[in-house]
């Protein structure tokens, strides 16, 4: 064993427990990282977002239904696992259709927003509202009637640690000696004292020189 792979095997452990350290403390500066880049946005809606339009345009009962059921959608009614919602804006058109007044609030109980009666107009909240996990719209009407209204959310979902099972694991991670500095004399080239063992290695000149064949 050479003066190389004795050392490498005696640092192995070293190595690897400092690797390992290397490794948590990266990921903790990355961690970090993306929690300030996370705390600097002010809500603004940006290119890369997803967003969601909430459209209602028709004939309500007096009673207080969730949107999941106005509109239809299961995803429809508020954030589900792993994002929240961000309200942008709501635009409500009631004039034309003499829309009873209607509040739209949480099912947690707070209030989001609150339009009187034949109501029409831009609300831009710009993000300031949110809407968290588990909270659910609920649409509150003063009395049956059309209504006619969009209510503009961003999407944002919640950062996510990388994937680190089912990859595999590389198999230097289990050997002691790494292989790029392991030696394997029979992966060796013909050296000058080579002799050669065939006649057709003769007419060459002895070693065998691909610039020559």
């Amino acid at each position: 064993m050479s003066l190389m792979e004795d050392a490498s095997k005696q640092l192995a452990p070293h190595t690897k427990h400092l690797g390992s350290v290397i490794d948590r403390h990266g990921i903790a500066i990355t961690q970090r990282l993306n929690e300030l880049a996370q705390a600097s946005d002010i809500g603004r809606p940006d290119t890369a977002d997803d967003f969601k339009f909430l459209t209602v345009k028709k004939k309500l009962p007096a009673e207080a239904q969730t949107f999941d059921n106005i509109i239809g959608g299961s995803d429809d009614g508020g954030p589900t696992l792993g994002e929240i919602w961000m309200l942008q804006s709501v635009c409500v058109n009631g004039q034309p259709n003499k829309s009873p007044g209607f509040a739209i609030r949480t099912n947690t109980g707070r209030l989001i927003l609150a339009v009187v009666p034949e109501g029409m107009g831009n609300e831009n909240i710009g993000g300031d509202v949110i809407l968290l996990q588990g909270e659910i719209l609920v649409f509150e009407p003063l009395a049956e009637g059309v209504f006619d209204f969009t209510i503009t959310v961003v999407q944002r979902k919640f950062p996510r640690q990388a994937p680190d099972a089912g990859w595999g694991v590389s198999q230097e991670q289990y050997e002691e000696i790494p292989r790029s500095i392991q030696h394997e004399p029979d992966r060796d080239f013909p050296s000058q004292g080579y002799v050669p063992g065939d006649q057709r290695d003769l007419s060459v000149g002895g070693d065998i020189d691909p610039d020559v064949l």
